[in-house]
C-alpha cells in the first residue's frame, strides 16, 4: 500500500477510535430496535400518539409552533454561519433518528400533524435537522481540508520532533541501536536507563525515536509517562500506576485489581470508603505478597513493559524525588519494568544540594543502572537545519548562502546558537521580523544584527544607541549616501562583564557587521548612515523602497522617467541616487535591466550634479566594472560602446544634462587607478560636450529669444556656460583649466550677436559671509576673449549702450580692474542694494577722484627737488590731499586695492618733505 493510502486509513481508524462508544451506542440502539420493533411501536402508539391526539389543533396552535420552528431553524443558521462546530456524538444522533423517521413516515401507518396538510409538523422538525446534520459535516469536510496543512509553514513548533523525516541531528540509527540492546537485558529483572544532556539538545526527540522503534518491534508494552503533567508531587506515583493499569488492562483482566492491591499495600493509598473494606475482607481470603501476585501477573503478558519518563529537570526537588522513588524502590521491585528516563544531569543535581550548598550529584548514580550521553552532534548539523528552512521561506534554490553566513562564524555560532531548540526559537522571531524588511535590508546585516538580539541583549541595544560606531560624515553632506559607519578604537573595552569568549563572539559579529573594507555592492547595508535605523525597526519609513526602486527596471523608458520626477519632487532623490548610481551586479537579471539602469542612471543627472554621483557614474563607463555584467548577459564590449555612444549622442542633441558628468572627468576629479579602463577617452567626452554645446547656442537658446524675456535669455545663457565649461581641453594647475578654443570662439561668436544675455549674467555675483559681501565676476571672459583687454573691448562699444544694466556692468568692471582683477570685498552694515540700484556711480565718481589724488601724490613722490618754498606748498598741498583721501576712503562701501594702495603713498611723502625742510615728523 502507498504512503497515501497508510495515511488515510490511520486517519479512518482514528476516527472510528474517537467516536467508538458513540457507534456502538448507535450499533446498540439499531439491535434493540431490530429486536423489539413491535414493543417499542405499541409503547410510542400509547404514549406519543396518544399525547398528540389530545392536541387542541388550533390557529393558536399553529401560530406558535411555525414561530417555535422558525426560532429553531434560525439558531441552527445563525451557529452554521459561524461555523459553530456541533459535537459528532450529536450529528450521529440526529442522523439516526431522521432515518427512523424517514422509514414510518414512508409507511403512512401513522397519524401526523396537522391533519389535512400535505406537509406536517414533525416533517419540517426533521428537515431542518437533517439540513442542520448535512451542514454540520460539510463544514467539518472543510475545515478539515482548509487546516489540515498550515500553507505556509511560517512557525516551527517547538515540540519533539516523532518522526524519521524530521531528524535534524541524526538521532534515528542511534535510538535504534538503544532499542536492539534493551533486548540484552536479563529477563525477570528491572533496569533503569539514564539519558543526559543540556536542555534543548533534543533529549525529547531522542526519546521519541526509541518509542517509535519500540512501537515498531512489537516486542515492548509501551508507556510515556511524564510527571510534570501530574497536578501535584503527592499524584505522581498514583498517576504513573494509573497509567500502567491502563496500558495493561488489555493484556491481563486481573492487573487492575493487583495493582491497585499493590498500592494499597505499599501505602501508595489510602481508602476509607466501602470499597475499600471488601477489599479488606477479598484479603482474608488471598493471603499471598501483593508483589509476587502482581509479578506473576505480569509473566503471563510475556511482554516486558517499558516506562519512558521525560522533563524530570522540570520538576520542583520533591516532585524529582517522588518520581525517581516510584522508579527505584516503588515500581522497580516489580520484575520486567525498563525505565527510561531523560534529564539534564546539572539541573538535578541542583535539585539534591544540601542545606549548606553542598553538591550530592552522586545521589543520582544509585537510581540508574546505567548512563548515557546524548549523541553530540557538531553545529554544522543546525546550520545546515537553519539554511534549509530560510531556503524553504524563502523560495531559494540552494540553501549555502544562508549556510555561508552562519559559517562565517566559525566556531563562535554555537555561542548564539547553542542547539536545535534556540535554532527555532531564534528563526521564528528572525522570519517574522525579516519579513517587515525584506528586500530593504542586506541579509546578512540583518541576520547578525538579531544574533545580538537574541543572545546579547545588552549588546543589541548598545550598538542601536551607536556607542561602538562612529560616522566619517558627521552631518551628513559629505557624501551622497549619507555617510559611513565605522568602529570605533577600542570598542572593544566597552562590552560590558562578558567572559573573553563572548566577546571574541560579539567582536566578530561587529566586524562582520562594520568591515574596514567595504562591499560596494551592498544595498542599504548596516553601516550606511541613511540605512542604519531601518535595521532595528519592524519596517521602512520615510524613505522609497527598493521595492518601488526596483520595480522602475520593469517599466518602459518614459514611464521610468516620469516615475523618477514624481519621486524627485517628493523628496526621494538620495535613495534614487544612492540605487541607481552603483554599479551592482545584484540588482541586474537581464541585459534590459542593465541598460534601463544605465539610461535612468545618467537621466538622474537632471536633478542632480553631486559630485560624488559622478564619481559613482563612472563606474559605467569602467570596462572592469561593467565586464562582469556583459560577460553575464554575452554583450561583448563594443556593443555595450554603441549603447552608451547612443546615449551621449542623444543627450548632445537636445537634453544637455550630462555635462557636469563630463566636465568632472575632464577635469581630472574622478579617482582613478592604474587598471581602470573607460570606454570613452578625453577626446571622445570632450568632442560630446563641443557637440552639445553647438546645438544649443544654435538651435535651443533661440527660443529664449523668442520670448522676448530678459530673466528667460539669462537662464538659457547660464546653461549654455555650464556647457562651454564642459569642453575643458586640459588641466593646468589645481582649478585651472583651459577650455577648448573652438567652443569659446562659438561662445564668443554667440555673446557678439546676442550681448543683452551675457550683459544680464555677467554682472556680479554676490555672497555673503558675516555681514561682508563679496563680489564677484561671474563669466570666464578671459577664456571667452582671450584677454581682458579684449573683454573691455567688447564691454565699452558703443553699440552697447541701449542694453540694460550696461552702466552697472561697466562701472563694476572699473572697480573690478582697479581691485587687480579679483573679487571685491564691502565693509560691514552697508545697504547693497542702494548700491546696486545706483549701479555703482557714486563708488565710481569716488574711485575716479582717488586716482586723481594718487596721480599728484606720485607726482610729488617722485619730484623732491624745488626751492623752499615750492617744498613747503608740496607739503600743505599733501596733507590736503590726505585729508580729502581719507574723507572719500571712510564713506567708500568697497574695500579697493587701489584705494588701499594710495592711502600708502602719504606718510612716506609727508616724512620726506619734513626732512628736507627740517622740520619734526
Amino acid at each position: 500500500m502507498s504512503e497515501n493510502g497508510v495515511n488515510t486509513e490511520k486517519k479512518r481508524w482514528n476516527f472510528w477510535e474517537r467516536y467508538r462508544k458513540s457507534f456502538l451506542l448507535v450499533l446498540f440502539g439499531a439491535f434493540i430496535w431490530a429486536g423489539y420493533e413491535k414493543q417499542l411501536v405499541e409503547l410510542y402508539d400509547d404514549t406519543i400518539v396518544s399525547l398528540l391526539s389530545k392536541i387542541n389543533d388550533g390557529c393558536a396552535f399553529m401560530i406558535v409552533t411555525c414561530i417555535s420552528l422558525a426560532l429553531l431553524a434560525g439558531f441552527l443558521l445563525y451557529k452554521s454561519c459561524k461555523c459553530y462546530l456541533d459535537t459528532v456524538p450529536r450529528i450521529i444522533l440526529i442522523l439516526s433518528l431522521t432515518v427512523i423517521y424517514t422509514y414510518y413516515r414512508s409507511k403512512d401507518a401513522y397519524v401526523y400533524y396537522p391533519e389535512g396538510w400535505w406537509i406536517k409538523y414533525l416533517d419540517i422538525l426533521f428537515l431542518i435537522l437533517f439540513m442542520y446534520a448535512l451542514c454540520q459535516i460539510g463544514l467539518n469536510i472543510c475545515i478539515k481540508r482548509k487546516y489540515r496543512k498550515p500553507k505556509n509553514d511560517d512557525f516551527i513548533p517547538g515540540q519533539a520532533i516523532a518522526e524519521e523525516n524530521e531528524d535534524v541531528l541524526k538521532f534515528w540509527n542511534s535510538a535504534k541501536n538503544v532499542t536492539e540492546r534493551l533486548e540484552k537485558i536479563p529477563p525477570r529483572v528491572s533496569f533503569s536507563i539514564g539519558i543526559n544532556s543540556s536542555w534543548g539538545d533534543g533529549k525529547s526527540s531522542y526519546l521519541n525515536f526509541i518509542c517509535k522503534h519500540i512501537e515498531d518491534s512489537k516486542k515492548y508494552i509501551l508507556i510515556n509517562f511524564n510527571p510534570a503533567e501530574s497536578k501535584g508531587e503527592d499524584l505522581i506515583q498514583v498517576d504513573f500506576f494509573e497509567q500502567i493499569k491502563s496500558a495493561l488492562r488489555g493484556y491481563n483482566g486481573e492487573l487492575s485489581s493487583l495493582i491497585d492491591n499493590y498500592m494499597k499495600a505499599i501505602g501508595i493509598v489510602d481508602e476509607s470508603n466501602f470499597i475499600s473494606k471488601v477489599r479488606n475482607l477479598k484479603e482474608t481470603f488471598y493471603d499471598d505478597n501483593e508483589k509476587a501476585k502482581l509479578r506473576a501477573a505480569l509473566k503471563k503478558i510475556r511482554k516486558r513493559v517499558v516506562v519512558i519518563i521525560d522533563d524530570i529537570d522540570r520538576l520542583t526537588p520533591e516532585e524529582a524525588l517522588k518520581t525517581i522513588k516510584l522508579v527505584r524502590y516503588t515500581a522497580y521491585n516489580i520484575s520486567d519494568i525498563i525505565f527510561i528516563t531523560a534529564y539534564d544531569r546539572d539541573c538535578i543535581n541542583q535539585l539534591t544540594k544540601n542545606k549548606k550548598g553542598e553538591d550530592l550529584s552522586l545521589f543520582w548514580d544509585k537510581f540508574f543502572d546505567m548512563e548515557i550521553q546524548l549523541p553530540y552532534r557538531h553545529y554544522s548539523y543546525i546550520i545546515s537545519y537553519m539554511g534549509e528552512q530560510l531556503q524553504k521561506w524563502f523560495n531559494e534554490l540552494k540553501s549555502a548562502p544562508f549556510e555561508k553566513v552562519m559559517n562565517d562564524l566559525g566556531d563562535d555560532f554555537i555561542l548564539f546558537i547553542r542547539n536545535l531548540r534556540d535554532a527555532k526559537r531564534f528563526l521564528n522571531a528572525f522570519y517574522m521580523e525579516y519579513l517587515d524588511v525584506r528586500g530593504e535590508v542586506v541579509f546578512e546585516h540583518f541576520f547578525y544584527v538579531r544574533l545580538l538580539k537574541y543572545r546579547y541583549t545588552d549588546i543589541y541595544y548598545a550598538l542601536r544607541a551607536k556607542e561602538y560606531i562612529a560616522s566619517k560624515y558627521i552631518d551628513g553632506t559629505g557624501d551622497y549616501t549619507k555617510g559611513e559607519y565605522h568602529l570605533e578604537k577600542g570598542f572593544e573595552n566597552n562590552l560590558g562583564d562578558c567572559d573573553e569568549k563572548d566577546k571574541k563572539a560579539i567582536k566578530k559579529v561587529l566586524n562582520l557587521l562594520f568591515p574596514e573594507n567595504l562591499k560596494l555592492d551592498d544595498i542599504r547595508p548596516i553601516y550606511d548612515c541613511a540605512s542604519f535605523e531601518t535595521y532595528f525597526l519592524d519596517g521602512i519609513s520615510n524613505v522609497l523602497s527598493l521595492e518601488s526602486i526596483k520595480s522602475l527596471l520593469g517599466k518602459s523608458v518614459q514611464d521610468a522617467k516620469l516615475q523618477i520626477d514624481e519621486w524627485v519632487k517628493s523628496g526621494y532623490l538620495y535613495e534614487l541616487m544612492y540605487f541607481l548610481g552603483r554599479c551592482r551586479e545584484s540588482k541586474f537579471d537581464k541585459q534590459r535591466s542593465l541598460e534601463l539602469n544605465v539610461q535612468l542612471a545618467f537621466y538622474l543627472l537632471k536633478h542632480t550634479s553631486n559630485s560624488n554621483y559622478c564619481i559613482a557614474l563612472k563606474d559605467y563607463l569602467c570596462l572592469e566594472k561593467v565586464k562582469p555584467l556583459l560577460e553575464k548577459f554575452s554583450v561583448n564590449e563594443q556593443q555595450y560602446k554603441d549603447f552608451l555612444r547612443k546615449l551621449f549622442t542623444g543627450d548632445s542633441q537636445g537634453k544637455y544634462i550630462y555635462n557636469d558628468f563630463i566636465r568632472w572627468k575632464l577635469e581630472e576629479r574622478y579617482p582613478t587607478t592604474a587598471n581602470d579602463t573607460l570606454i570613452f577617452n578625453n577626446e571622445e567626452l570632450l568632442d560630446y560636450a563641443k557637440r552639445g554645446l553647438s546645438n544649443y547656442l544654435e538651435n535651443d537658446i533661440l527660443r529664449a529669444h523668442e520670448n522676448g524675456i530678459l530673466k528667460a535669455h539669462e537662464n538659457s545663457f547660464l546653461k549654455g556656460l555650464s556647457l562651454l565649461y564642459s569642453c575643458v581641453q586640459k588641466k593646468v594647475g589645481d582649478d585651472l583649466f583651459i577650455l577648448d578654443e573652438a567652443a569659446c570662439l562659438k561662445m564668443k561668436e554667440y555673446i557678439e550677436s546676442h550681448p543683452e544675455s551675457f550683459i544680464y549674467y555677467f554682472v556680479f555675483s554676490i555672497e555673503e559671509e558675516e555681514g561682508i559681501f563679496k563680489f564677484s565676476l561671474r563669466a570666464r571672459y578671459e577664456s571667452i576673449f582671450g584677454s581682458k583687454e579684449e573683454f573691455e573691448k567688447f564691454l565699452m562699444e558703443e553699440k552697447l549702450n541701449q542694453i540694460q544694466r550696461i552702466d552697472l556692468a561697466r562701472n563694476f568692471w572699473e572697480l573690478f580692474k582697479s581691485n587687480d582683477y579679483v573679487s571685491i570685498l564691502s565693509r560691514k552694515e552697508i545697504d547693497v542694494q542702494k548700491i546696486i540700484n545706483g549701479n555703482f556711480y557714486l563708488e565710481v565718481l569716488k574711485l575716479h577722484r582717488i586716482q586723481e589724488i594718487q596721480k599728484k601724490v606720485a607726482t610729488y613722490f617722485n619730484n623732491f627737488r624745488g626751492t623752499h618754498d615750492r617744498k613747503v606748498k608740496a607739503l600743505s598741498e599733501t596733507k590736503e590731499l590726505k585729508q580729502e583721501f581719507d574723507g572719500i576712503a571712510s564713506k567708500m562701501n568697497l574695500n579697493i586695492k587701489l584705494i588701499q594702495e594710495t592711502g600708502k603713498l602719504f606718510d612716506p611723502l609727508i616724512k620726506k618733505l619734513n626732512q628736507q625742510l627740517n622740520l619734526p615728523a
